[in-house]
């Protein structure tokens, strides 16, 4: 299943793994969960 979510928090919480897409390409990736709320904003330039 795909979730496109802005809410990264809740995104995070209900994921097993994580992919960040800027520009149709994946720019980073990792394993779901709150911990990984710093990575994916770093990512994303939040």
């Amino acid at each position: 299943m795909l979730l496109v979510e802005q809410h990264i928090g809740f995104a995070l919480d209900n994921a097993l793994r994580y992919y960040v897409v800027e520009s149709g390409r994946v720019t980073s990736t990792g394993d779901g969960g709150a911990e990984a709320a710093h990575t994916v904003r770093e990512a994303m330039a939040i």
